[in-house]
């Protein structure tokens, strides 16, 4: 009996040991910082006030008449963006973010009357034009004031050289309109011009056939497109057949070598993860073209000359090896009119 009861005390004291134990663990954890939670959380100083932007003395804009700046202007870098657009950060570091400057604008004769101006320095035009179109609304309107243009009842979003713009306004209707027009002008007066437009000037709209593209549908994926860590730079574009849509996707890279070590390494990829070679109609067996299909859809994979380019989850097979067909002469094209680089 004794020995018994020492049992149970041994045994009690060592679970209440383990409880003691477990409790200081999960009490270390959580005071850790966890590396998600500081990755979101707004920066902090060393006298533990929040990381604020720095301010600059001259507006991004010459002021347009009968406006006044409400607010002086504000810069933003990559550790103090997300104060800013909490939420939205990752899109912009993502694609090239160096600096963003916000700055508040008021009419003169109406305090309710006011916007705000948000220019991104993205680096160079396809990094500006990368967020412009992840970022474009479906409700809306082109713009003619510069090419990648779209409006709002109360917004305007454009690019322009390395730069993209956001101009948000507090009301909507016709003063919203003519208020962000203004804004806008000024902001291309001073910060488009020929600024880093080369790739505007020639435009992405040529890297693909005109025939059946879908206005307003070509989208620049800056980094990890489709889900592959390697696929960066890709142009995708939405063409409209009679029964169906089709993805189509282009990616210029720096030679034909890379272009087809890409290409093998994104079927590897779609193979990998459950994809499966399929056999090509004798007219579409061209070398370097092959589909893959996965997930009840048709990835068509090719590169020709310094490009990568191909389908993307094509719902019909047909289609999906028509519009192949068809981008591969249009790239075979550009690949004559474009050397290799190596």
């Amino acid at each position: 009996m004794y020995r018994t009861k020492q049992a149970e005390t041994f045994l009690s004291v060592a679970i209440i040991a383990i409880l003691v134990t477990i409790a200081l663990i999960l009490y270390k954890v959580q005071s850790r910082p966890n590396a998600a939670v500081t990755n979101l959380a707004p920066p902090v100083h060393e006298d533990g006030g929040m990381s604020s932007p720095r301010s600059v003395d001259q507006p991004i804009i010459s002021i347009p008449a009968g406006m006044r700046a409400m607010t002086a202007p504000e810069l933003f870098d990559s550790v103090t963006l997300s104060n800013k657009i909490n939420g939205k950060a990752e899109l912009y570091l993502s694609a090239g973010f160096i600096e963003l400057t916000a700055q508040r604008f008021q009419r003169i004769d109406e305090e309710t009357a006011w916007l705000e101006l948000y220019l991104y320095n993205m680096g160079t035009a396809s990094n500006a034009f990368a967020v412009f179109s992840g970022q474009r609304r479906q409700d809306g309107g082109k713009l003619a004031f510069t090419r990648h243009a779209y409006g709002t009842d109360n917004a305007v979003f454009f690019s322009t050289g390395p730069y993209y713009v956001e101009i948000i306004a507090a009301i909507s209707g016709p003063a919203a309109a003519a208020m962000l027009t203004d804004v806008a002008q000024q902001v291309l007066a001073r910060w488009g011009g020929a600024r880093d437009r080369s790739e505007e000037t020639t435009g992405p709209e040529r890297l693909f056939p005109q025939k059946g593209l879908m206005s307003d549908s070509i989208t620049l994926i800056a980094k990890d497109a489709f889900g592959f860590h390697r696929l960066d730079h890709v142009y995708t574009a939405r063409y409209q057949t009679l029964e169906t849509q089709t993805i189509l996707f282009v990616s210029p890279r720096t030679s034909a070598k890379e272009a087809e070590a890409l290409a093998l390494a994104y079927r590897d990829f779609l193979v990998e993860f459950g994809g499966a070679g399929t056999k090509l109609p004798p007219e579409s067996n061209r070398e370097g073209l092959f589909m893959i299909d996965i997930l009840d859809s048709h990835e068509v994979i090719f590169s020709k000359g310094p490009y990568l380019a191909g389908v993307h989850m094509g719902e019909d097979k047909v289609s999906a090896i028509e519009e192949a067909d068809r981008l591969y002469h249009h790239i075979k094209q550009l690949s004559a009119d474009r050397p290799d680089k190596e």
